[in-house]
Formats: structure tokens, C-alpha cells, sequence
């Protein structure tokens, strides 16, 4: 195995079985307690991701009723309550893998009841199936019904991808098994099947236009266009949906613009809030620390502290809160941070290390730091092949910026064969479906009419969406024709790149096509090759296998 996988590739994966799967039970004969404890983890899951710091809703499993599927509704002492029937639960169970996406779009259906206050009469009550509401329905008619439940659908379905959860096309399937299971009777007061199917495909559509938005934003991050990602995750908050992931985003996006225009005076150290390992040493600006720089930083830090905010377990965010204290030169908030990292992200060995190399920085940096604990960490975390460490270590003992970012000379994270991944010399843009020349007007063209979406991301910007059958072309454009594309594949891709590369491939494959990548970003998934000549970048999960490819062009400049 190469260097770069043994220190920046996540170790192991976590395979999630059911307790069905495992024991060759079926999910009626599983135990209530067991049931519960899946629902609730799903339910936990969610909320987490929600972006409110209200307290969750109690959770109730229910087993002494089969009529309500999920529910929202209050205890005795009035306080809001979510419900999960054990017998909704057998329903979901007859998706197999996808069990938990089904209880999570239940789940999430009336949580957004919930954030946004529905209620069909006077009591604060609501549910997946309109049994037993009848006599509750008196202050709704039948379209108030219908769009309390398009707009639970919509929000349901964006929390459910933000919680990690892929809800896309089970929702009819999922209604007609329901419908049947529990026998439900047609409602003067609430919307038909066909009228549910027909809102379930309508909202899933839309929830798959915000996830096109938040990965080009993801995208636009990646290669260094911040103020595009910025405005892409704000087009999603304005929709009144947040969460944790999206307001972290954010600050990294000002982090890394901060990080873009300090000087090395003001920056002495490479931060990771970020596994950049060649952009931040090579293209360090000259405006040093100004006020337009420190607002950057400042910006920042109120966002990762919103992150937290709705996240009080979310290590990544008070990683990089710590961060940003540390380079505002709070030395005393970035240690506090420092220390909240270790209680919260005990089982992510990644953060862990993270935050003892960000320990090692703020000991240097700090005029009253101890010296001697800085080295200590920097050298086992260099024991220990951790990349950052490596190069911040060398900082720490003084070597130069630009002699560590000389041109022509990628900063290597392989062993002792580096020699055999240096650069080729081969054509630059990548194709992927065959696309190679990315003229807009002709690649729109090119791209059915009923293939070819559009939608607003701010009043001076539209993003073009093409689906092609292996792949999807996303392009935004301002009103000055200033655009940026990304043409990402999509599952089913079979094809592969210049050099032979194809997805399932490994990154030892792919460091010996095509050498060191410009720089890597680390993901919660895994991480993010950016090969920037190419025009390039390479989602790698967990495991080290190559997931996806990104191509992109852009004339913003």
C-alpha cells in the first residue's frame, strides 16, 4: 500500500447490518426493543442534521396501536412528541437495504411537520396517515391538507440527505405498501393516494434540484471558488432549510478565502481545517492580516459556531472553530476547542489527530505556549506518516515555505519510491461521456430538452442542470456570461479516463497514472483528489476505491 493511503485514507469502513440480516430473522419476529432502538438511531440521526436549537421531541415507539404510521403530537404534560408504529416499521422492512431511508423519510415528513408548525386543528397533532384525525380536521380543507403535506415532503426530503439518508423514488412505493398495509380509507378532508403519489414525485424532484445546488457549491469549494459556494449554500438557507453541514460549508469557505490573502507572516502554519497541502504553501498572498482579512477569519468563526450550535456532538465543526481562534490569536478559546474535540470525536482517529496537530500549532504560536509539547506532538504525528504533520514540522523547524512548495516539485506524500508518480506528460482536460469540448451554447444543445433543467441561485445567477444517462453536466452562468461547469459521473459510469482509470479502481492505481494531485481535501466520506491541470478532481471513500469523477471548466476570471 502507498504512503498517501496509509495516512489520509480513512481506516476500515463501518458495515451496517440489520439484526434481521445478521440473525435470519424476519422483521415481525424482531424484538419491539430492538425496533425501537433502529427507529430512534434514525430519528437521533436526523434531528442531528436538522439545524435548530430547540430541543428534539420525545420519541415514542408505539406498539399498542397500528393506525397513525408516524406522527407527530404532544405528551400529557403538552410537550411535543414524534411517534413510530411498530407495524410502519415491518413496512419499511420489506425494502430490504433501504429500510432505514424509508423510516427516515416517515421520520423526516414529520419532523418537518413539526419545525414548521403544522397543525390540523386545534391540538398540536399531525400524522403520516390521516386515521384517527377526522374529528381533529375541522379548521383544514382539503388543499390546506395538500400543501401541508407538499411542503413536509420537501423539508422531510432535504433532512433526510443531509442525515445521509437517499430517499430518492421510494416515496410512491413506499405510500402504495402503506395505503395497503394499514387499509387506509379515502378522506373528504385529506389528499387521495394518487394525490399523496403525486406530491411525493413532485417534492422528491424538488429536493433533488437543493442537493444539485449544495454539490455545486461542494464542487465550487473544492476548487477554490468561494464566493460561487458561499452563494449556493445561502440559496439553500433562503429556502428556510439549514443545518450544521451547510453553515460549517460556509465557514470553511471563509477560512480558506482568509487563508487565500494572508501572507505567511500572518499564516506561519498550514490549518487543518482543510488537507491542502500544496495550494495554501504556494499561493500565499500579500495583504497580510488587514481588517478585510481578519474579517474573513471572523466570518469564519461565527459560522462554525453556529455549526455548533445545532450540533453540540459535531467535532468537525469545533475542529475548525478552534482553528479559527487560533489564527485570530485567542490561543485560549483555540485550546478549549482543542480539548472539546477530544471528549466529542473519540472515534474518529482522523479528527483526533487533527486536533493534537492543531494543539502542536497553538503551543508554537502562543508568545506563553510550551515549546516542547509542540515538538513532542509535531514528531508523533510525523511518526506517525500524518501529512500535515509532516509539513507543519517542518515549518516548526524552520524550514521555507517556498523551498517546501518549490515549482515543478509536489509536495510527496509516498515513500520512498516518489520518483515513480512524478508528473506525465500527457493531454490536459479530461472527457467524460465523450464531452471534451465544453462550449456551453453547444453542450446545452446537445442535451435533450427534457433532460435539461433550470434553476435561480440568486437573483444574478441560474444553474443549468443536464442528466445525461451516466452522468449530469451542472453550469452556472451570471448575467455578465461568466460560467463555471462541473460534469461529475453519476452511478452506472463505465468509462475511463485518458490514462485507463476507471472508477472501483484504487488510489495507488491512480497515483501511478497520474502522479501527485495538486492538493486533497478531506471529507467525513473520505477525500477529494484536485488535479487541477486536468481539470480533474477524484472522490475517494473510505476504503481507498475511487467513487466519482469531476471534470470542470470556468471563465470567471
Amino acid at each position: 500500500m502507498d504512503y498517501l493511503s496509509k495516512i489520509i485514507g480513512r481506516s476500515g469502513i463501518v458495515l451496517l447490518a440489520t439484526f434481521a440480516a445478521v440473525f435470519g430473522v424476519s422483521a415481525e419476529e424482531l424484538p419491539n426493543e430492538e425496533k425501537a432502538k433502529i427507529v430512534e438511531n434514525v430519528y437521533r440521526k436526523l434531528y442531528s442534521a436538522l439545524g435548530t436549537k430547540d430541543i428534539a421531541p420525545i420519541f415514542e415507539f408505539n406498539t399498542s396501536r397500528a393506525r397513525q404510521i408516524a406522527y407527530m403530537s404532544s405528551d400529557r404534560d403538552g410537550k411535543a412528541l414524534i411517534g413510530f408504529e411498530s407495524k410502519a416499521f415491518d413496512v419499511c422492512a420489506k425494502f430490504g437495504d433501504r429500510r432505514d431511508d424509508a423510516i427516515a423519510l416517515l421520520l423526516g415528513h414529520e419532523i418537518s411537520h413539526h419545525t414548521m408548525k403544522h397543525h390540523w386543528g386545534e391540538e398540536f397533532r399531525s400524522a403520516y396517515s390521516i386515521e384517527g384525525l377526522e374529528a381533529e380536521m375541522r379548521n383544514i380543507d382539503k388543499a390546506s391538507a395538500k400543501k401541508y403535506e407538499a411542503q413536509a415532503d420537501e423539508r422531510g426530503g432535504i433532512l433526510c440527505y443531509m442525515a445521509g439518508y437517499t430517499t430518492k423514488g421510494i416515496g410512491e412505493q413506499l405510500l402504495k405498501e402503506l395505503y395497503d398495509a394499514y387499509e387506509l380509507k379515502e378522506s373528504d378532508k385529506y389528499p387521495s393516494l394518487e394525490e399523496r403519489i403525486l406530491i411525493a414525485r413532485t417534492q422528491d424532484s424538488l429536493v433533488q434540484n437543493y442537493i444539485k445546488v449544495f454539490e455545486t457549491a461542494n464542487y465550487a469549494l473544492l476548487i477554490e471558488e468561494y464566493a460561487l459556494a458561499i452563494d449556493c449554500y445561502e440559496n439553500i438557507l433562503s429556502h428556510d432549510f439549514k443545518s450544521r453541514e451547510i453553515f460549517n460549508n460556509i465557514g470553511v469557505a471563509y477560512f480558506l478565502q482568509g487563508a487565500k490573502l494572508a501572507d505567511k507572516d500572518d499564516l506561519k502554519y498550514v490549518y487543518p481545517v482543510e488537507l491542502d497541502l500544496e495550494s495554501k504553501l504556494s499561493s500565499r498572498g500579500t495583504k497580510g492580516m488587514g481588517d478585510d482579512v481578519k474579517a474573513l477569519f471572523e466570518k469564519a468563526r461565527d459560522y462554525f459556531e453556529t455549526a455548533i450550535g445545532f450540533d453540540k456532538d459535531y467535532g468537525t465543526a469545533y475542529l475548525n472553530l478552534a482553528c479559527s481562534y487560533s489564527v485570530l490569536q485567542d490561543y485560549r478559546k483555540a485550546r478549549f476547542y482543542v480539548e472539546e474535540v477530544g471528549v466529542i470525536a473519540q472515534n474518529d482517529q482522523i479528527t483526533i489527530n487533527n486536533a493534537q496537530l492543531l494543539r502542536a500549532i497553538i503551543e508554537d504560536l502562543d508568545p506563553a505556549g510550551d515549546k516542547k509539547m509542540a515538538k513532542k506532538k509535531f514528531e508523533e504525528l510525523n511518526k506517525k506518516g500524518h501529512a500535515l504533520a509532516q509539513v507543519n514540522f517542518g515549518i516548526f523547524e524552520g524550514e521555507d515555505l517556498s523551498d517546501i512548495s518549490a515549482p515543478k516539485v509536489p509536495i510527496s506524500w509516498m515513500n520512498e519510491g516518489s520518483k515513480e508518480y512524478k508528473r506525465q506528460d500527457y493531454p490536459q482536460t479530461e472527457k467524460l461521456d465523450g464531452m471534451g469540448d465544453y462550449r456551453i451554447a453547444n453542450l446545452v444543445m446537445d442535451i435533450p430538452d427534457d433532460r435539461e433543467q433550470q434553476l435561480s441561485v440568486g437573483r444574478f445567477r441560474k444553474l443549468t442542470i443536464g442528466n445525461l444517462d451516466h452522468s449530469r453536466v451542472l453550469v452556472t452562468t451570471d448575467n455578465d456570461g461568466k460560467y463555471l461547469l462541473f460534469h461529475s459521473t453519476q452511478k452506472g459510469y463505465s468509462g475511463a479516463l485518458k490514462q485507463g482509470i476507471k472508477l472501483g479502481n484504487t488510489l495507488d492505481q491512480m497515483l501511478k497514472a497520474y502522479g501527485s494531485p495538486n492538493s486533497v481535501v478531506s471529507t467525513r466520506q473520505g477525500m477529494v483528489l484536485c488535479y487541477p491541470r486536468e481539470r480533474l478532481m477524484v472522490l475517494v471513500d473510505a476504503n481507498n476505491i475511487l467513487q466519482q469523477f469531476v471534470v470542470y471548466k470556468k471563465n470567471l476570471d
